[in-house]
């Protein structure tokens, strides 16, 4: 599948998947009686230090530019929460040999 058209596609996914449901409340907005009132948020946080165990990158898709390399990673977190995750993500490497 041609890069861009991949990009594209998660791009148009992720904004879909944001979207989310216009009535759920953690956006703040619900409908009563054909009026909108905004409701306060209220978010917790939690505080961890992230440890990678281990990394890995090689080359996903080289057919177009510019490049996507697969990275994989092993996280540790230590503090609030606590626990273990595996990371799978697309990195575009481009021709400056920046990446994102």
């Amino acid at each position: 599948m041609n890069a861009k058209i991949l990009l594209l596609l998660v791009a148009s996914l992720s904004t879909l998947l944001s979207a989310g449901n216009p009535e759920s409340k953690e956006h703040g907005e619900m409908t009563t009686g054909g009026q909108s009132q905004m409701e306060p948020c209220t978010r917790a946080h939690a505080k961890a230090k992230t440890t990678v165990q281990s990394s890995e990158a090689k080359p996903y898709d080289q057919t177009a530019g510019p490049a996507l390399m697969e990275i994989r990673l092993n996280e540790t977190f230590i503090g609030d929460i606590d626990g273990e995750s595996p990371v799978r993500a697309l990195q575009v490497l481009r021709d400056d040999h920046s990446a994102s």
